[in-house]
This record gives C-alpha cells, sequence and structure tokens, in this order.
C-alpha cells in the first residue's frame, strides 16, 4: 500500500529534525519539506503542510518534541536542556569575564537603542546584594534644548556570559523592576533556541527588555530582541538605590544624577 501524504510528510519532518539537534522552526521546516513532497508527486498545498506539521510533535512523541511555540527538536536531545549552536554544553569558558562587556552594553544603550542619554557600568558595586545590584544603569532626562520637557527615567540592565544562566538573568534583572523603569537582559548569541524563545515570553509579560551579543570582546554585536516597556517603580527603592550608588562612588552619583 502507498503512503499517504501526510504520513509520508512525518517522515520526511522527523528526518530534517534529527538534521538540526538544537532545532529547527516550523517556518524552515516547512520550506525544507515542501520541495521533497514535491518532487515526489504528492501536489502538496502548503497550508494543509502547515497545519499537519503543527502537530508533529503529537503525532510522533517518540521522535520529535516541541519545547516552545513554533520549535522543534530530535526527541533524543531533550533530556539536554542546556543545547548550544556551537555544539558544546550550554556554559561559558572560564576566560569569559561578565565585566569585560559592561562598557560595550552601556555603549549599546546610549548610543544604538537611544534609552539613556548617561550610564555607568556598576558591575563591581556589589552593594545591593545579587538582587538588586544592575551590571548598568542608564538615566534618562530631558535635554537642555527640548521644548516638551518628561521626568527622568533610570534604565537598569543585567548581563551574563554563561548561557545556562538565562533564568538567573531573568530572576535578578525581575528585581530591578523595584527601582527602574525599564530593565533589560543581554544574553549570548549562544543560548539555545529554546531558553531564548522562553526568556522572551518572561521578558515580554514583565515588560523587560532583551538583547543577545557575540562572546567577542572586540565585537560583541548586541542587538536587541525585545524592547523594554515603561513602568512606574517605587520611589522608595528608586532613591535606596541611588543612595547605594552614592555610598559606593559620589563622583559617579554626581554623574548620573547631578
Amino acid at each position: 500500500m502507498s503512503i499517504n501524504q501526510k504520513d509520508r510528510l512525518y517522515e520526511i519532518a522527523v528526518s530534517i529534525v534529527n538534521e538540526h539537534p538544537q532545532g529547527i522552526r516550523h517556518k524552515d521546516l516547512l520550506q525544507k519539506a515542501f520541495p521533497i513532497l514535491d518532487q515526489e508527486g504528492f501536489k502538496p498545498n502548503k497550508d494543509s503542510l502547515a497545519s499537519w506539521l503543527s502537530a508533529l510533535a503529537d503525532n510522533r512523541p517518540n521522535d520529535v518534541t516541541k519545547p516552545s511555540r513554533g520549535l522543534f527538536i530530535p526527541a533524543a536531545t531533550e533530556i539536554d536542556l542546556d543545547i548550544v549552536p556551537n555544539g558544546q554544553s550550554g556554559t561559558s569558558s572560564s576566560a569569559v569575564i561578565e565585566s569585560d562587556y559592561y562598557d560595550a552594553l552601556r555603549d549599546f544603550l546610549i548610543n544604538e537603542l537611544n534609552e539613556c542619554i548617561y550610564a555607568e557600568s556598576i558591575g563591581a558595586m556589589r552593594g545591593g546584594g545579587r538582587w538588586g545590584n544592575p551590571d548598568v544603569v542608564g538615566i534618562n532626562k530631558p535635554k537642555a534644548g527640548h521644548v516638551f520637557r518628561f521626568s527622568w527615567e533610570l534604565i537598569t540592565a543585567e548581563l551574563k556570559t554563561n548561557s545556562s544562566e538565562v533564568s538567573t538573568a531573568f530572576g535578578q534583572a525581575s528585581s530591578y523592576n523595584l527601582f527602574s523603569h525599564k530593565v533589560y537582559v543581554a544574553i549570548p548569541k549562544e543560548t539555545s533556541q529554546k531558553d531564548l524563545d522562553r526568556l522572551l515570553a518572561q521578558c515580554h509579560l514583565a515588560g523587560m527588555g532583551v538583547l543577545v551579543f557575540t562572546l567577542d570582546t572586540v565585537d560583541p554585536s548586541f542587538e536587541v530582541m525585545l524592547r523594554a516597556r515603561a513602568s512606574n517603580p517605587d520611589m522608595f527603592y528608586v532613591n535606596q538605590f541611588a543612595d547605594l550608588i552614592k555610598s559606593y562612588d559620589p563622583q559617579m552619583f554626581n554623574r548620573l544624577f547631578g
């Protein structure tokens, strides 16, 4: 008995997914499967194929899993939660130092995102503890020539060079919402697609922004995946945070808030 188009699609799709241990997107899977079916004379309809592929993990649970929206990975790799594009484990090299990227992140927030007019790297401050000490803090306020004035905004960012610390980065950055108008999380581009998708969903709900960067201190090439939304922080904690900066470095405090 000849195989029907749907079953053949699933055979092809499983084979393609197995060739992509880091995962493959629904649209990319469709683009690869369609011409194969066409060459085999099935006269495929893209709408039908798209619908069938959406249920691939349900129909082939032993072969394919769907860890996040629109992403398929081989079931055999699901046990590895930290798969990264270069095929290595989701940990950074011991030679990678987070502080080497703080200044580049600061400059990106100012010059590329235009989220602030001035920023400082404060990852070494440690005055607020793990959950109250961003790596970069910036200030956005009206310039002298602005016709329309607006309230000051405090922007903070948390950066991780270890792709297995995405959840930690989100947790720490979430705590900065207490004293920040906008918060960003910066993670390596080597982070698995599954973890990136989860972080994007979490940050979208929390109103936080997401940046990705290359683990290259010469050219980290920061990119914005999700822009942060402004919110109203608790002014008690805003002033508490400002006092921490002032006690840590009075000159930095004056540059930020003077």
